[in-house]
């Protein structure tokens, strides 16, 4: 379908609007890496102790107590003071099997699909396209995948569902949101 956009011919783009009946996190529960993740985002997001950041500027950069300091401060408090702040050094990074994980997405719009069938029905351009395919469960270190079958169609895999999630706080959300009959 055409969603109107300028950019999107006749079967180019969908409309990626919310099933009714899912939630965004439902969605969008899908990460380019498979949990636990090894490689690191630059983009990643932190949690620090609230007495440690005083600030954030300029898309992730936390401004901590010492780095807020001058140098004659930092010197006056027997610290060393250093031009350039390396954070990653003072980080810790979470088991994201057994303590928390973070799911980074976002949600497109229709012209952000533009071109996904082209992009997603081969191997090797699936991970270039902002429409996620999950990697099917039985098949998740990249080794018989023939693909996914949707609406006749094949496409190929280009990201993993994080299962705590769906098996845990989906459903945890899910339940408040019939309370609260949200929907």
């Amino acid at each position: 379908s055409n969603p109107g956009s300028s950019v999107c011919r006749v079967n180019d783009c969908f409309d990626p609007k919310l099933p009714e009946d899912q939630s965004f996190l439902e969605v969008y529960n899908c990460n380019i890496e498979k949990p636990p993740r090894k490689n690191l985002d630059p983009a990643e997001k932190a949690i620090f102790k609230t007495d440690f950041v005083l600030h954030f500027f300029v898309h992730y950069a936390a401004v901590t107590t010492l780095s807020a300091m001058g140098k004659p401060e930092a010197k006056e408090r027997g610290l060393k003071w250093f031009t350039r702040y390396n954070i990653r050094k003072q980080a810790r990074f979470v088991d994201e099997l057994t303590e928390g994980t973070m799911l980074h997405t976002k949600a497109i719009v229709a012209k952000e699909t533009h071109n996904y069938e082209q992009f997603l029905s081969k191997s090797y351009s699936a991970d270039r396209s902002l429409v996620g395919i999950e990697w099917p469960p039985n098949d998740v270190e990249h080794g018989t995948n023939k693909g996914a079958e949707i609406n006749g169609k094949l496409f190929y895999p280009n990201c993993y569902p994080v299962e705590w999630i769906e098996k845990h706080w989906g459903p945890k959300l899910n339940e408040a949101l019939k309370k609260r009959n949200v929907r």
